[in-house]
């Protein structure tokens, strides 16, 4: 407890923590995935714990700052308990993003062990020679390191059949990111595992589109539902599991029971996305979700998520009821998502875009292979001109809710007519 007014003392942060001076605040991101955001007044002090400066606390509300730093078990007095930090002012670029992103999907490779019909990159089990190289990709985590991105997600195609997959996650875990691999778990083995271990990786998400076995392979063709079902448990043992399930008329009805059968495995998190008529995707139209079922699926999953106490059930809430503001620091006169203001994708050549599911030509950003991702960040005139969407077209516009949500997903707008002032046609508010 803090409670000595005079006396200046010494704190020490007691985790592994990224700190993030914005231009709306700062952000303190723990790597156990927790996130608090502060005002840029404290963050002088914060600096000087990081300096291991001693700090008067008689001020008040410095006192109650660092009073709150320790409830939450961010700081402590001992310098034994003591964590690694890092701390960073990175450049201004625009009111309308983050300095850098903070979390970056990158599909790692396009084999797959599967052939699923809703598959957004088009990936199968052919050859493929243009996947990244080590010496790329260790670049590149050089500079997420460096200028603090949180998060890195790595999907495909499957990313064990990407040849360095552990070497990446192993550098990865050397740099202090955290990591998150998406795989169908089917080439999952006890070796696997405990590859996987030995390379540090925390999160593991599977995906799973089916609550048995026919819907599953006739969704995930070529795949194996009770090998992935059957390891679900011991990989909950060993990582932080979540299960993401891709919902479209086929699975529609099996929600309860895909988020129960996630519960007895043990997984922590299960996420819903709805289809995306993006790559296989876009030729499966008529397996999307009317507007009906995903107003329903949409206020299933917000009661599940308040009854649920032993899983955390993930969906935009924006697309049931908006009860709070999309990305509060947007500027209040533009539209969007967190694509290009905080995420970007890059897919297995390694171009980069707004998010994953915009990989089209015509929304390519440029390409790590031939410049930094933050000259891309910065500089990109596709990103610029999302970060500057100053109105929308269709439902949205009539739409009570616009200045909460700020439009929804620029993906699901774009993907329909090709325009992303589009409204999101994903949304079943009106």
């Amino acid at each position: 407890m803090i409670n000595n007014k005079k006396k200046k003392k010494k704190f020490y942060f007691v985790k592994n923590v990224l700190i993030r001076k914005e231009h709306f605040g700062t952000l303190i991101l723990l790597r156990s995935g927790i996130r608090y955001f502060i005002d840029n007044n404290y963050f002088k002090v914060l600096k000087n714990i990081h300096e291991r400066k001693e700090i008067a606390a008689g001020d008040k509300k410095i006192k109650n700052f660092l009073q709150g730093l320790f409830v939450k078990n961010i700081i402590t007095t001992d310098k034994s308990k003591s964590g690694s930090i890092k701390l960073l002012e990175n450049k201004f670029i625009s009111y309308d993003c983050l300095s850098f992103p903070r979390t970056v999907y990158w599909e790692c490779t396009n084999k797959c062990n599967y052939n699923c019909i809703h598959c957004y990159s088009v990936s199968g089990p052919r050859k493929f020679s243009e996947e990244l190289q080590f010496d790329t990709v260790k670049k590149l985590i050089d500079e997420l390191s460096a200028l603090g991105t949180e998060f890195l997600s790595i999907g495909g195609g499957e990313p064990l059949l990407y040849p360095d997959i552990f070497r990446v996650l192993e550098y990865a875990k050397s740099k202090g990111l955290a990591v998150e691999i998406t795989t169908n778990a089917s080439l999952v083995t006890d070796e696997i595992i405990k590859k996987l271990v030995k390379s540090g990786l925390q999160f593991l998400q599977v995906s799973l589109d089916g609550a048995n076995e026919k819907t599953y392979s006739t969704i995930r063709r070529g795949g194996d539902f009770n090998r992935v079902v059957k390891i679900l448990p011991k990989l909950a043992g060993y990582f932080t599991l979540s299960i993401c399930s891709v919902i479209n008329k086929l699975n529609y009805n099996e929600i309860d029971s895909l988020i129960e059968l996630s519960k007895k495995a043990g997984a922590k998190h299960f996420r819903v996305i709805p289809l995306m008529e993006i790559g296989r995707g876009a030729g499966i139209k008529s397996l999307q979700l009317s507007k009906k079922e995903l107003k329903n699926l949409h206020t299933i999953i917000h009661d599940k998520r308040k009854r649920e106490k032993n899983i955390n059930i993930q969906l935009n809430e924006n697309l049931v009821l908006p009860e709070s503001k999309n990305i509060f620091w947007m500027p209040g006169n533009h539209f969007g998502c967190s694509a290009a203001r905080t995420t970007c994708g890059i897919d297995a050549r390694g171009n980069v875009y707004p998010c994953s599911f915009m990989a089209f030509e015509e929304l390519k950003c440029g390409n790590i292979k031939n410049e930094s991702l933050l000259k891309i960040w910065r500089d990109s005139v596709v990103m610029k001109d999302l970060r500057n969407l100053d109105k929308l077209e269709g439902k949205c516009t009539k739409c009570r809710y616009l200045s909460l949500c700020r439009g929804g997903c620029r993906a699901a707008a774009y993907i329909k007519n090709k325009k992303i002032t589009d409204s999101d046609y994903l949304c079943s508010v009106i």
